[in-house]
């Protein structure tokens, strides 16, 4: 799991279009099929040294809580979800980092790339995930968000 050059994303990526094709008999062709952007806090309060951890303030809370935010891409039919893809979000406010920000990184290897990815708008990772799940062949008709999500960009 903590090997910097495994694809984690497009391994991912790749299971769910195999199972999605697996389920495709099964499925009744009267359902839509949809993406799902969502994310979800996840806390580190006990951490201060960890990579590219940040403060991110919980609308629930009403406070700055240490962590990252997993953004998270989701395949459903109505009655069946499976995750699609996800990326580990960040700041790029240095004054918001709370854990080391690496001090080179090279965006051509894939841990590079991931760090690169983790301080850039969610919105937009959001497309570049969904793009990412389409190229693999995994297939939608809608994609659904929350309004925080929604933006000239996103549609």
């Amino acid at each position: 799991m903590n090997d910097g050059r495994i694809n984690w994303q497009k391994l991912l990526c790749l299971a769910s279009s195999k199972i999605m094709s697996a389920l495709a008999p099964f499925i009744d062709k009267r359902r839509r099929l949809a993406f799902v952007i969502d994310d979800t806090l996840i806390l580190w309060p006990f951490s201060s040294k960890t990579e590219l951890l940040s403060k991110i303030f919980d609308h629930n809370k009403k406070q700055c809580l240490k962590g990252y935010r997993n953004l998270t891409l989701g395949w459903t039919d109505g009655n069946t979800f499976l995750p699609v893809n996800f990326a580990l979000m960040s700041t790029s406010n240095s004054k918001n980092l709370v854990g080391s920000a690496p001090s080179t990184t090279d965006r051509r290897s894939i841990a590079g790339k991931r760090r690169f990815q983790a301080q850039q708008k969610m919105s937009d990772v959001a497309v570049q995930l969904t793009k990412q799940a389409v190229s693999l062949g995994v297939k939608a008709q809608y994609v659904l968000f929350d309004s925080w999500y929604s933006s000239p960009k996103i549609f």
